[in-house]
């Protein structure tokens, strides 16, 4: 089946949709998606997909972006790991976007059963959100309000660090100093505040050398007189990260104790990622749901190739099932005799895969068991086959599967070898 879908390009089908989902989940949801035989199913997935075409039509501008997958994190969480804030800060915008979904569909009941379903049964993760944005800002930093000891320490390290400066600064302009610095500037080395100073004024300017220049001309010089404030600083770094550990810890534990539900709400996310990838698509190539019947019969009507422009490609119409169960398709080279044969499989694909077809309103597509197909150049260097000898193997796999749920796709029988003989093979195939 696997190389059938790959003879008649479904895979090509799937990438397109893929490229329209807005999450990694999505659209491994879409390349994951094969055809089915359950026709409640079949069903379900049109109607979701019909669903989200008709959203996209009312609500222009509305999409479901904005969450992420957060399995990872949950996973770290229940570990007992603690989250960053960047991954924190991942969560409360995947939840915040939970809220507008959830929102958006109690405020349109009826309007979209399957997609409401879906978007109603979010959990209601509005306290986890709410905390998450107590302690972290839209760019996640964590916010000086998020604790009270926070606050404190923070207040307390901005003085500190003012004292230094202007101290250092003071130091700096002073007339007997000024000749023993390299440039007039405060700057950073070890995380204690220190000033450049000469190398051969080293001895004039008392303090702990934290740091040098590449050249050696510069050396980073704390003074003497600021060592304890710079301790006191460090303390109080050291105060403000256990702090904000504690409060990282916190959420942690939160989005821990949710996890199930979060679990859930990613899936329901990327369902819904799937359903509108599948509903642009239908949008793209002007396709509708077909009308799935459990028998072994099509009614293409005026179908079109999905990769061809609907401008471009001339459709087709064809029927098999009822009156008659074989169809051969002669013409010339360059007819598009494979394209309608490709056409036929790939509609009966997406019918069942729960995708709209590009075929007018009133097309009928069967449930066929399996589709089985001998299309294009199958010569094989590696086993040292022919194109021939390679179709004879198709051919030979497909008389060994093929029943009477099956649908049989035969492109040019008989083809890589004598006219004649080639012809009498065809004929006993079929």
């Amino acid at each position: 089946m696997e190389q059938s879908l790959i003879r008649l390009e479904y895979n090509k089908v799937l990438e397109k949709i893929a490229s329209y989902a807005v999450s990694p989940l999505g659209r491994e949801k879409v390349l994951s998606l094969r055809p089915r035989t359950d026709l409640a199913t079949i069903l379900k997935e049109q109607i979701q997909t019909t669903e989200g075409k008709e959203l996209r039509r009312k609500e222009s501008g509305v999409d479901f972006q904005g969450w992420f997958d957060l399995r990872a994190e949950i996973i770290k969480a229940t570990r007992g790991i603690t989250l960053t804030p960047a991954e924190l800060l991942l969560a409360g915008k995947t939840l915040a976007t939970c809220r507008q979904i959830k929102t958006f569909f109690a405020n349109r009941k009826g309007q979209y059963p399957l997609l409401e379903q879906l978007g109603t049964s979010l959990g209601d993760f509005t306290a986890l959100e709410r905390k998450i944005s107590a302690v972290l800002s839209p760019s996640g930093e964590i916010m000086d309000q998020a604790s009270p000891e926070l606050a404190d320490v923070r207040r307390k390290l901005a003085n500190v660090k003012q004292q230094i400066k202007e101290r250092l600064e003071r130091m700096l302009r002073a007339p007997a100093y000024i000749k023993y610095f390299q440039d007039l500037i405060i700057t950073v080395r070890n995380e204690r505040y220190v000033v450049p100073v000469k190398q051969e004024c080293r001895y004039q300017v008392p303090g702990i050398i934290h740091d040098q220049s590449a050249s050696g001309a510069t050396i980073y010089v704390e003074p003497m007189d600021l060592i304890e404030p710079g301790n006191e600083l460090r303390r109080l770094q050291a105060r403000e990260a256990k702090e904000i550990n504690r409060l990282l810890y916190i959420l942690t534990q939160a989005v821990a104790e949710r996890h199930t539900g979060l679990n859930q709400a990613i899936t329901i996310l990327s369902q819904l990622d799937f359903i509108m990838a599948k509903a642009i698509y239908s949008q793209t190539i002007n396709a509708f749901a077909p009308e799935v019947i459990p028998e072994y019969y099509l009614d293409i009507r005026q179908g079109r190739h999905p990769s061809l422009s609907s401008k471009k490609a001339v459709p087709l119409s064809v029927k098999l099932g009822q009156e008659y169960d074989t169809l051969i398709i002669t013409g010339p080279n360059a007819g598009g005799k494979t394209v309608a044969l490709k056409t036929i499989g790939l509609t009966i694909l997406m019918a069942q895969a729960g995708l709209h077809v590009p075929a007018e309103e009133g097309t009928k597509i069967g449930l066929f068991e399996i589709i089985l197909a001998d299309i294009g150049d199958e010569q094989s260097i590696e086993q040292s086959l022919s194109t021939f000898s390679a179709h004879l193997l198709n051919i030979k796999e497909i008389l060994n599967r093929a029943n009477l749920g099956s649908l049989v796709l035969l492109d040019e029988l008989g083809m890589g070898t004598d006219p004649v003989e080639g012809a009498a093979l065809a004929q006993a195939i079929l």
